[in-house]
């Protein structure tokens, strides 16, 4: 979902929103596979074994994911800054202050989509775990439609 730039207060809003989502998430992930380390002792099963084992893994992709949005999202935020800093120098409209209520209001809004930017993996990551260890197991034996 894409917010206007005409209120940053509204993304703000949202990264916090997408933020207690994915907060809450892992917090539903967490016990559940610290339980199942608890109950699988030394010897875990095949399920088990497969569960930690994606454990690191998709946490160095949603990290490096959440880098690389970072990333892009800086450099493109460092291009649009410096041509506002040189704007006056090649067009008649003259000089706009940095401290204008339109340029932080525009810092404000590209801040906030560099911070949902870096939320973005680890968001989906969490909430398809979370998603994925609390819908119902079937019985074993039971058939699968």
């Amino acid at each position: 979902m894409r917010t206007s730039t005409a209120n940053p207060f509204l993304q703000w809003i949202q990264l916090a929103l997408r933020t207690g989502e994915m907060l809450w998430a892992s917090g539903q992930v967490i016990p559940i596979r610290l339980g199942r380390m608890a109950a699988a002792g030394h010897q875990p099963s095949a399920r088990d074994r497969k569960e930690f084992a994606r454990m690191a893994p998709e946490k160095l992709q949603a990290g490096t994911e959440s880098l690389l949005a970072v990333g892009l999202k800086l450099q493109a935020m460092q291009l649009q800054w410096l041509a506002q800093a040189w704007r006056p120098w090649f067009t008649s409209a003259g000089w706009q202050p940095w401290g204008a209520p339109a340029t932080w209001q525009r810092t404000s809004s590209d801040l906030a989509r560099l911070g949902s930017a870096a939320l973005a993996p680890v968001h989906a990551a969490s909430r398809a775990n979370a998603k994925r260890l609390t819908r119902p197991k079937s019985p074993a034996g039971a058939a699968r439609w």
